[in-house]
């Protein structure tokens, strides 16, 4: 297993190289520019963000493999808070911040904190968006037997066999079908950071009596495998290491799009395969529905209630 070149034990972490970094940024853009405090701040924060996703080994797998949010929702949220916050600016000359800072309201106005709360709703929209190919996927299947697959989405459910050995998990050492292993440290934040991965064990079926349904590991999703597969955690100081794995007889519901697959390759009486994504979750179809949809009307509601008044009364305040 090959960890990241980085200085994980000795020197100075890349964090605190990143947070330097940001303040620099933040006092050129004050100095440099003539821009307001209040818009100093949101893009010295953008800048960093940024900057910690981009060059910080680990943090982006982390942070899809836990949200499920990719980049293209993550840049729709970011146009939404910009957009919101340059309309504010268009329409009349808004002051984010009191004149004194012993006020009772601290230092924010009242454009101050609803332009806070716009800000963090449009976490909301990243949110919904980058769950809704996901239901879409998932709302449009419909459960067949593995005999009747054909193109199209379709979902199987059924029990996993294994298409060679199974191989013993890293973290739970029991015997599964396919594994993805994470070595994690503890960050700046409290939070885990990803540096190094594994994978193990190889393709596998799902069975239902009728026939076999073909799953590639590689059309396997990071996030959706966390948040579906077993799940295993061995802590070790400011190290851990964790599973998601599949085992053998697992009963599970496969969704994808249906097609065909080589008999010189896979000789067995009836066997399908699926195109590339596809979700394997340890539960019914519907289940998984539940899973998807929840998160994406989570999401629209935090950014429609919450983005649409703070919305409301930053143009109101203007």
């Amino acid at each position: 297993m090959r960890l990241l070149s980085e200085t994980e034990s000795q020197g100075l972490p890349v964090e605190y190289v990143v947070v330097g970094i940001g303040l620099v940024a933040a006092a050129a853009v004050h100095y440099l520019l003539s821009v307001s405090l209040f818009v100093t701040g949101l893009f010295v924060c953008a800048l960093f963000l940024v900057s910690v996703i981009a060059f910080v080994p680990g943090v982006w797998p982390t942070l899809y493999r836990t949200t499920g949010i990719g980049v293209g929702a993550w840049l729709l949220a970011a146009a939404v808070a910009a957009g919101g916050i340059a309309l504010s600016y268009w329409i009349g000359d808004p002051q984010p911040f009191c004149d004194s800072t012993l006020s009772h309201r601290g230092c924010f106005t009242t454009y101050g904190w609803a332009s806070a709360v716009y800000l963090a709703s449009a976490f909301g929209v990243a949110i919904a968006a980058g769950h809704l190919d996901r239901y879409r996927r998932l709302r449009n299947a419909s459960v067949v037997p593995a005999a009747e697959v054909d193109d199209g989405p379709v979902a199987v459910e059924g029990h996993l066999v294994p298409a060679g050995e199974p191989i013993a998990g890293p973290v739970s050492d029991e015997p599964t079908v396919w594994y993805r292993s994470a070595v994690e440290r503890a960050t700046l934040f409290e939070g885990h950071r990803e540096i190094d991965h594994d994978a193990g064990g190889g393709e596998f079926y799902a069975e239902d009596g009728s026939g076999r349904l073909l799953v590639l590991p590689e059309q396997l999703d990071d996030h959706d495998v966390a948040d579906l597969a077993r799940s295993h955690t061995d802590s070790d100081g400011e190290r851990r290491r964790r599973e998601w794995s599949y085992e053998p007889n697992d009963v599970v519901t496969v969704v994808g799009v249906g097609r065909s697959v080589s008999r010189a390759a896979y000789p067995e009486p009836i066997v399908v395969g699926l195109e590339e994504p596809v979700i394997v979750g340890l539960g019914t179809l519907s289940e998984l529905r539940s899973w998807a949809a929840t998160r994406v009307l989570v999401g629209a509601a935090f950014a429609l209630v919450g983005g649409g008044g703070s919305l409301l009364v930053m143009v109101l305040a203007a």
